[in-house]
């Protein structure tokens, strides 16, 4: 309960202040405590606090792409898939870790679907060739296929919706 009222103080302080004025210090050292708390926490593998810590960074700083990769690993961690993934998308598209991020949405996404799986890591070996993970899963999947599934993954590779990913 501690932990909650904090970030929530937290949240109103640095919500009051004027964004066209840059963070003072005691901004600047409020979201470095943060930081580190969520680290910890993250590193602890205490997700559901972490992940906590990290929606208040990320109420500070949505440009911040580390942010979202931690809560998404965070997300998948108390499978919350849909959650996870719409957080290693944003960390993606951010910039950050991004063929690890897309990585991530195919082992989400294997879960549920493989035709989707397999586009997501194809799209994390098209950014980086050196993610032989990626390339083996591909692989793994496209073998388990059925024959409707993998009607449905042709379609879906020449898509233009999957191809602007």
């Amino acid at each position: 309960m501690r932990n909650v009222k904090f970030i929530f103080a937290t949240c109103v302080i640095l919500a009051c202040n004027s964004k066209n004025h840059p963070p003072s210090l005691a901004d600047k050292n409020t979201i470095l405590s943060l930081k580190q708390t969520a680290d910890i926490l993250y590193d602890q593998n205490e997700y559901e606090t972490a992940a906590k810590y990290l929606d208040t960074l990320i109420a500070i700083d949505s440009l911040n792409g580390e942010y979202y990769f931690k809560r998404g690993y965070c997300n998948a961690m108390l499978f919350k898939y849909y959650l996870s993934t719409n957080d290693y998308n944003k960390a993606a598209s951010l910039n950050y870790r991004k063929s690890s991020a897309y990585f991530n949405m195919g082992l989400n996404y294997s879960l549920v679907n493989d035709s989707i799986a397999i586009l997501y890591f194809e799209k994390c070996y098209e950014t980086d060739s050196t993610q032989i993970k990626a390339k083996e899963k591909i692989r793994e999947l496209k073998e388990k296929l059925t024959p409707s599934e993998r009607q449905q993954y042709d379609i879906m590779a020449d898509s233009v919706l999957f191809r602007s990913i």
